[in-house]
């Protein structure tokens, strides 16, 4: 349990089915007396991952205007039990809600509300319309219909150019992979009328965005007000660099809600099925996948620690096998891009691998330190923060970690690695050509400045001419065809940014690191620092691998499918790597993986079953 600020008290749980545990967040008010509880249903899709810094924002208001708020994820979403590909989605994630009205109930709470965003909003108001539970709702730019949120979301999926993954039958949007089955429900559900509805309903409208006559005609009637925004607001750009809260947009929720509940207090009970260690998946073999909350370091930086359940693996093989340290991307929360985090970690403890997924210093659900700025994504103190967290994991031996990080979070693998030397890293689509990592008020204040000029920093030109080595040359762009040798004078005179400042440090401290890059990210690399680029791969176990159409933040299914591929054969080469006991305990590793030179077939590992 942790204090937030203004006199909140915030606290990670399991909750829900022990057999299919849910994760949420208990936001209260610190003098235990409560108006009333609030339960946040968050999107779908990539909209989810989006939208967390908004709802961590809207939680914290209520709790300190005395309302007990559930932040939840929804089964198979976020760091709860489940995944994407299991029956019975829309049934699963109605049951969440339900499950988290419960939760409320169970400490004492009398009245409630329910705040949905986009699909969320559908969901919930669907979900109070059959099983009441709720006093208000605040239906926050609400998708008329499931059918309409999909429709939307495969534009957007067609606009990125992903590869397509996943089963024929499946419907991909971003981030996420329907089955037939899921895809159907979720078309099918709508927003219902107004006399199923509680007595009270907020539609908070984005003056942005155009909304359906049947949708406004479904929601008319004595007691529902339309709200729109306050000022222009990008509730879903929390990861970008440069991001602002839209704080009086917030507001205007979090007062609707004060005016809407109770004005008297109680005291508030214990909720008694919370807990702090859960199941949440187990294995092809039928071990169990187990899953606890950590604070890391004097900051308390908030974290997740997966494990195959029973002995640990580290406590019959000597030395330890590494601990997988995953990274926070951008501004995002540590389940990571498209819960790429939480499924690699489960995946992993398959194999005996302990992990932690963590969020740095005023990222997500870390507290701000104090004297560091909140939402400084390229701030230096996250490699203190790398440190913290690899003494915190591997107690007896810091470099006994290997880092994992997407974006940001990789940059800030590759910066740390140097000075903590870990046993690896897997770096994820880092742009190489970034400035680097500044003091956190300076590191803010350039982020800022970025986002007002409206321009990110310098990517690579799109490639446009494949060169048979399996990335590709651009040769339209000026700047590379700059020789090697000229781009680090250009570098020295601060003209420009080169990869070296990155990649030499690591080649020096000889880390084995597997960089996985699309055509765009290891275009600089290849072009400009070459021969860095040919000495990393000199490392034993290092790779650098090239994956022409990779997506940048993952959110294709064939692109997760390939990193996982790639990052567990690096993992079992580096497991093999490590002196075995005489008796031979340890992790299974494959021929294929103790030898690079051997052909790479595709990666085969037990796939993870949800208990039931």
């Amino acid at each position: 349990m942790s204090a937030g600020e203004e006199g909140v008290t915030v606290e990670p749980v399991w909750f829900g089915p022990s057999e299919r545990p849910l994760f949420g967040w208990l936001h209260r008010p610190a003098d235990g007396r409560v108006r009333g509880g609030v339960v946040l249903c968050p999107p779908l899709g990539i909209e989810f991952q989006f939208s967390q810094y908004s709802y961590l924002l809207v939680a914290h208001g209520l709790a300190a205007l005395g309302f007990l708020v559930v932040r939840f994820d929804y089964d198979g979403t976020g760091n709860s039990s489940g995944g994407q590909h299991d029956g019975s989605r829309v049934a699963a994630w109605t049951a969440s809600v339900r499950h988290a009205v419960r939760l409320a109930r169970l400490s004492g709470v009398e009245w409630i509300a329910g705040i949905g965003l986009r699909a969320g909003a559908t969901l919930l108001a669907s979900t109070a319309s059959t099983d009441g539970g709720f006093d208000a709702l605040v239906l926050w730019d609400p998708c008329e219909s499931g059918k309409a949120f999909l429709r939307e979301q495969r534009a957007l999926h067609r606009m990125a150019n992903a590869r397509v993954g996943g089963e024929p039958d499946a419907l991909e949007i971003p981030g996420v992979t329907l089955s037939e089955e899921a895809s159907t429900e979720l078309a099918a559900l709508q927003i219902p009328w107004r006399e199923t509805l509680p007595g009270r309903v907020l539609v908070f409208t984005d003056p942005a965005r155009t909304y359906s006559r049947r949708l406004v005609q479904t929601l008319e009637g004595e007691g529902v007000q339309w709200q729109g925004y306050c000022q222009e607001a990008a509730i879903f750009d929390t990861g970008a660099v440069g991001y602002q809260a839209p704080s009086r947009v917030l507001e205007q929720i979090t007062a609707w809600v004060s005016a809407a509940g109770n004005s008297a207090s109680k005291e508030l009970a214990s909720a008694q099925e919370v807990r702090s260690r859960a199941t949440v998946a187990t294995s092809a073999g039928g071990e169990p996948i187990v899953e606890e909350f950590v604070r890391i370091g004097p900051a308390g930086l908030f974290g997740v620690m997966t494990s195959r359940g029973g002995p640990r693996v580290e406590d019959s093989v000597a030395p330890a096998p590494p601990v997988l340290l995953f990274l926070s991307s951008a501004a995002n929360p540590q389940v990571g891009p498209a819960r790429q985090w939480v499924e690699l970690a489960r995946l992993w403890a398959t194999l005996g691998l302990r992990s932690i997924r963590f969020d740095f210093g005023g990222i997500a659900d870390s507290p701000t330190p104090a004297g560091r700025a909140e939402h400084a994504i390229y701030a230096s103190e996250v490699l203190d923060d790398i440190g913290e967290a690899a003494r915190f994991a591997s107690p007896g031996d810091p470099r006994n970690v290997i880092l994992v990080g997407l974006c940001s979070g990789a940059l800030a693998a590759l910066s740390a690695a140097p000075r903590l030397r870990p046993r690896g890293v897997i770096a994820i689509n880092p742009w190489l050509t970034y400035p680097g990592f500044l003091p956190s008020s300076a590191a803010r204040e350039h982020e800022l400045a970025i986002a007002g000029s409206r321009r990110l920093p310098p990517p690579p030109v799109a490639p446009a001419e494949p060169d048979g080595r399996g990335w590709a040359r651009d040769r339209s762009s000026l700047g590379d065809r700059l020789p090697p040798l000229l781009w680090t004078l250009v570098t020295k005179a601060g003209l420009g940014h080169s990869p070296d400042r990155f990649l030499r440090p690591l080649i020096r401290a000889k880390v084995p690191t597997l960089l996985i890059c699309g055509a765009q990210e290891s275009h600089a690399a290849r072009i400009r620092t070459p021969q860095l680029a040919r000495r990393l791969e000199e490392i034993p176990g290092a790779r650098f691998e090239t994956v022409p159409d990779l997506d940048h933040g993952l959110f294709s299914e064939a692109d997760r499918e390939t990193v996982r591929q790639l990052a567990t054969r690096y993992l079992k080469a580096i497991v093999a790597a490590t002196p075995q006991p005489a008796d031979g305990v340890g992790l299974p590793v494959t021929a294929a993986a103790k030898t690079s030179t051997e052909p790479r077939p595709p990666c085969r590992v037990d796939p993870l079953k949800a208990p039931r």
